[in-house]
């Protein structure tokens, strides 16, 4: 079976960020907001079979991180980093780039978990196995957001599936990438 893969979706990408950015005063711990994607994609690949940013995730020491995200902010004219670890908005947000389900995922995970510091959110994804199973910089495959995730971010997140049920739709997802390559 072929890995799972999500291409990366860098307009749907930077605005997703800047909508966490726009909602937090036009800035952001740069770990505050790269966990709350984080979070947002895990929630909307379990809810609506895609996540929001899509590309790569790699385990980095504070937990998560979209890889390509992270890159773009460093380097797009977007963004504009404030030394050490903040991150500015500098331009406005297009929601035409985010679906009615990103915006709802984005604003669920930003209301259950935008008051925690970077720190705290580091600690929680911690939990999750997802990270804990590899090294630093290693890229966590897609498959891994099926794994265990803890039962009070799971209700914290609205995701209502356990593992049996997790299993279940990675599979259709596995059975419907392997048909669209089939079919390219």
């Amino acid at each position: 079976m072929r890995p799972l893969e999500f291409p990366y979706e860098k307009d749907r990408a930077h605005n997703a960020a800047l909508w966490l950015l726009h909602r937090h005063g036009m800035q952001l711990d740069l770990m505050k907001m790269l966990k709350l994607v984080f979070l947002a994609d895990l929630k909307h690949l379990l809810t609506f079979e895609r996540p929001i940013v899509g590309g790569t995730y790699k385990a980095m020491t504070f937990g998560p991180v979209a890889h390509e995200l992270y890159n773009d902010m460093k380097a797009d004219f977007s963004f504009v980093f404030d030394p050490p670890y903040t991150i500015k908005a500098a331009s406005p947000v297009n929601e035409a780039f985010l679906s009615e389900s990103d915006i709802n995922a984005l604003r669920s995970v930003d209301d259950t978990y935008g008051s925690m510091d970077g720190f705290a959110l580091s600690a929680i994804t911690h939990k999750f196995s997802l990270w804990a199973n590899h090294r630093v910089n290693a890229p966590i495959p897609y498959e891994d957001f099926f794994l265990d995730i803890p039962s009070e971010h799971r209700q914290h997140l609205g995701i209502d599936m356990d593992g049996e049920d997790r299993a279940l739709l990675l599979e259709i997802l596995q059975d419907r990438q392997e048909t669209w390559a089939m079919l390219r």
